[in-house]
């Protein structure tokens, strides 16, 4: 629309000057459609500068956004990765209380001690398995499967701490 009104102004001066009209009527008609046309030829030229830098001020936000996003990504993955290494620990620190908790059970031959035992076990298995699912985890499932896992891992450890206490009120003190 902006350059058919320049195209219309230059259409008509040109037209008159072509024509040999001098008049003072068509001079001062010819003028105002050329200023016409010089101004629209301005504001479409501030327009354009006023898109483009609200283009490059859109462009600046999305990539402070995605900076941002991508920083809470990469915060994310270190606190999962720290989170699985202390569960690692935790874990690792669990199963050497089991295997000392097992020795000590062996003189035992009753079937409740080592159906406890194997319950043990099995929930320890299923605390790594809630590990696992840990480190596979995406951020939208992460707190999810952390809580499986601390759930996994307060179960295995309240049965230990169980059967601990069963081992030694039946007398067996040695550590």
């Amino acid at each position: 629309m902006l350059g058919s009104k320049v195209a219309l102004g230059m259409l008509l001066t040109g037209l008159l000057a072509a024509a040999g009209c001098r008049s003072d009527s068509a001079q001062q008609a010819s003028q105002k459609a050329q200023e016409a046309a010089d101004k629209a030829e301005i504001q479409a030229r501030e327009a354009e500068q006023k898109a483009v830098e609200a283009r490059e001020k859109a462009e600046a936000k999305t990539n402070e956004a995605a900076g941002a996003a991508s920083q809470a990504a990469e915060e994310a993955r270190r606190e999962r990765d720290e989170f699985v290494a202390k569960a690692n620990d935790r874990l690792r620190e669990l199963d050497q209380k089991i295997a000392g908790l097992e020795a000590r059970a062996k003189v035992r031959t009753d079937q409740a001690t080592q159906d406890a035992l194997a319950n043990l076990r099995k929930m320890r298995v299923a605390a790594n398995d809630a590990l696992e699912q840990t480190r596979a985890s995406s951020q939208e499932s992460w707190n999810e499967v952390k809580t499986t896992f601390e759930s996994a891992f307060a179960s295995v450890q309240a049965a230990f701490d169980v059967l601990t206490a069963k081992l030694e009120k039946a007398g067996d003190k040695t550590r």
